[in-house]
């Protein structure tokens, strides 16, 4: 699509069997549904430019499809998310992305859950991107934005890692040096970094053991 409008319909444009929507321009508005549907065969939307504006919902993004988004599309106003996430496992990538005001993120029952969002080429885009009526947070963590409740979910700290997010993988803190566990019927309790070298000088074997 490179210029033009498609407005008051049911979906403005659909994937279907391994087809792919390339969109650089015009307008899709006013859809009862959809202003993107994207069928779950593979389909590919890329987004260049161009406005998603005032739908039900603006992409929807089904299992095993992808969606690109770069340039300065505007996609905003639509009523269930920008993107709205059909399940979990889908691939959404924001590359050179500039938008004016933040895409919109919202979910269905079969996506309910943590999980990642969008891969982005930085820290920077997490503020291109909210979840719809602010109801959960977005994070940041290895090119990837996830989507969270209200704070991480943190696992306790271990002797070789710190504090990490079960969700997105972020990191608080550091490794404790005193939460080693040496394996059923060795050692079971913290000890000091002196102690766990003394205890490995004398017991290598036990150690391998241990570890597996």
């Amino acid at each position: 699509m490179y210029g033009g409008t498609i407005r008051d319909c049911t979906s403005g444009m659909s994937t279907w069997r391994n087809s792919t929507v390339n969109m650089y321009g015009g307008t899709i508005k006013n859809c009862s549904y959809y202003g993107i549907f994207q069928d779950s065969n593979n389909g590919k939307v890329n987004i260049y430019g161009g406005s998603i504006i005032n739908n039900n919902e603006g992409i929807r993004v089904c299992s095993a499809d992808s969606v690109t988004l770069t340039g300065s599309p505007v996609i905003s106003g639509n009523t269930n998310g920008d993107l709205y996430y059909r399940l979990k496992d889908s691939a959404v990538i924001a590359k050179d992305l500039s938008v004016s005001s933040p895409i919109t993120i919202g979910q269905d029952s079969n996506a309910s859950g943590d999980y990642a969002v969008v891969k982005v080429d930085s820290a920077d885009m997490l503020g291109s991107f909210k979840y719809i009526n602010n109801t959960k947070q977005l994070f940041y963590n290895n090119n990837q934005i996830f989507v969270h409740g209200d704070s991480h979910s943190f696992k306790d700290a271990t002797c070789a890692a710190p504090k990490t997010c079960t969700i997105c993988g972020a990191t608080e803190g550091v490794a404790d040096n005193t939460a080693h566990t040496w394996g059923e019927g060795v050692l079971t309790k913290p000890v000091s970094v002196s102690d766990m070298h003394a205890w490995l000088k004398d017991n290598p074997a036990a150690f391998i053991a241990a570890v597996g």
